[in-house]
Formats: C-alpha cells, structure tokens, sequence
C-alpha cells in the first residue's frame, strides 16, 4: 500500500471512531460498552474545561440550558484544538452563533467577560514602557481596556436573575508581576485614557492631558483634564503594583 492510500485509510478509521464519541447517536462497530467510556471521558473533560471558565454564566443559564450548549457545541462545534483556551473559545463562539430563542441579551457579552480572564492569564504580551513622567519605576504590565453593558463586576453564580436593564461599565484588566489577574472598574473618560496610551505608549504626561482638553472640547464638555489625568495616573499605579 502506497503511504498516501494508508495515510487516507488511517485517516478513514480515526474519523469513524471520534465521530459516535463526539455524536453519540452516530451508528457504529465498535463494542457499546467500550464506545460509552470513551464517550464519556470526551464529554465530561470538555464539560470541565468549559465550566471553570464561565461558572457565572452557567448558573445564569440553569443545568438544562447548559446542558444543552454543551451537548450541542460537542456535536457541531468547529473546534479543533485540544487547548483549553481554544476549547472555551469556541465554546463561546458556538453559544452566540447558536443561542436559544428568548436567551438573555446579556449572554454574549457575559461570556466575553468570563473568558477575558483565561485569555489574560494564559497570554504573555510584552510589558509597556511608559513615558518617565508618570514617575513609575519600571515597565506596565500589559492591559487590556473593555466595555461592557452590563455591570459584570457585580456578578456571581448564586445571584438573582439579573435586570436586561443596560448599565454600562468600563474596565481594565492585567495580570501582575505574580501571575495573579486582576480587574478594575474605570470611568469611560479614564478607559479612554488608557486607550490612547496602549495606541501611544511613550505619550507624556502632557500629551495625554493635551489628548482630554481636545477631547472634551469636540464633545462640548467641561473641562476636567486635569482631574482625569490624576485619575488615570492613579489606575497605571494600581496596574503597576
């Protein structure tokens, strides 16, 4: 047999085997009980995998609507990575391309929440060397600026059913020189401000000032620069500590 026609077959075999493991509805050869324990181990680490990273969303849900993403994103997600991040990844995806009728409108930007964390920690990016006169000692780790419309920081497996009502909220996510995540909830002013650094890294302590004074300007705004910068000097102190 030629190497390609055994790659195709080998390739043939691997597939009618995953195929009743991912759907087990799919007929097959193989012996019922030993297909069953592969089938359960398959499930039950992609469960695992998935419900340590959204725990918030999958109280929210209720089991059965769980259940039912996560039997469904095993039948016909497109994953196919066997990491954790892009299993829950694609997990995500799968659910906002897939949601059931009448799903909260909150949902997609939950998961998003959720998922920031794992992506943060998992992630090395290069550390941000700020301009000197922010009078910070060394580089910034990096962050990552996010909005939301829905006050995720106020959320939690166990809690009542949260209001559809919007209440946007602003924030900064890092992960420090320990490897430990962190979270800070910023006014919108300040998340922009910290946008425009990551955008302009070496920008000085009067460029960014200069930035708000244009900025409130054009939107007819009091101006409040001054007080936004010492704002956001304080928030690139706590992302440096």
């Amino acid at each position: 047999m030629k190497p390609a026609q055994h790659n195709a077959q080998l390739l043939a075999q691997l597939q009618g085997f995953a195929l009743p493991i991912r759907q087990p509805a799919t007929a097959h050869t193989f012996a019922t009980k030993r297909m069953t324990v592969y089938q359960d181990l398959v499930f039950n680490n992609i469960c695992d995998f998935v419900n340590r990273v959204y725990p918030i969303a999958q109280y929210l849900l209720g089991k059965a609507v769980w259940q039912h993403y996560l039997r469904a994103f095993m039948d016909k997600g497109a994953c196919t990575s066997p990491l954790y991040i892009d299993i829950a990844m694609h997990f995500r995806e799968y659910v906002v391309g897939n949601q059931l009728p009448g799903s909260p409108v909150w949902l997609p930007e939950l998961l998003h929440y959720e998922w920031m964390e794992l992506y943060v920690e998992i992630h090395d990016e290069a550390n941000i060397a700020l301009c000197p006169s922010w009078e910070l000692q060394g580089d910034l780790p990096c962050f990552w600026v996010l909005g939301y419309s829905w006050p995720f920081t106020h959320w939690y497996d166990g809690m009542p059913t949260p209001s559809a009502e919007l209440a946007p909220q602003c924030l900064v996510v890092w992960r420090n020189r320990k490897h430990v995540f962190y979270r800070l909830a910023v006014q919108p002013l300040v998340a922009m401000g910290l946008e425009h650094i990551l955008g302009c890294p070496g920008a000085t302590r009067q460029q960014v000032l200069d930035y708000y004074g244009q900025l409130l300007a054009q939107h007819q705004l009091p101006d409040s620069s001054d007080a936004l910068v010492a704002e956001l000097a304080q928030s690139l102190l706590q992302i440096h500590a």
